[in-house]
């Protein structure tokens, strides 16, 4: 493993990404938009992979926080992973976040995700 980076996977059912004719169906369209950074970190550098994230998301109705990235652990992930597909170089694995950062997309939300030893990812929805 080389290393360790943010990535935030959005959907926003208005922008007509959303499948089927419910534009306000939150299920994942095929496509996804989705940012990855600030930067990446190597291994070595990253003492407990996955420990201390904090996810933000933040629109003009509401704000929703969640400090515990869940289970498996990053470690486990990979481990699983690799024993049911085969990785390549330059593949990125993107962990999933709880059900509690699913949020309707207005312009101006934003969601920050803050990993200790690599930095914060944020991004805004613009209408």
């Amino acid at each position: 493993m080389f290393g360790y980076t943010g990535f935030l996977d959005v959907v926003r059912p208005s922008s007509g990404l959303a499948p089927g004719d419910v534009r306000d169906n939150w299920t994942k369209s095929w496509d996804t938009p989705w940012a990855s950074g600030p930067w990446v970190v190597t291994s070595d550098a990253v003492s407990e992979p996955g420990e201390g994230l904090r996810l933000r998301v933040t629109n003009s109705s509401e704000s929703t926080d969640v400090a515990d990235p869940g289970s498996p652990s990053l470690p486990e992930l990979v481990e699983f992973l690799s024993s049911v597909m085969t990785l390549h170089t330059g593949d990125l694995i993107a962990c999933g976040a709880h059900d509690a950062a699913v949020t309707p997309a207005v312009a101006g939300s934003r969601a920050e995700l803050t990993m200790p030893e690599i930095g914060t990812l944020s991004v805004e929805a613009r209408s």
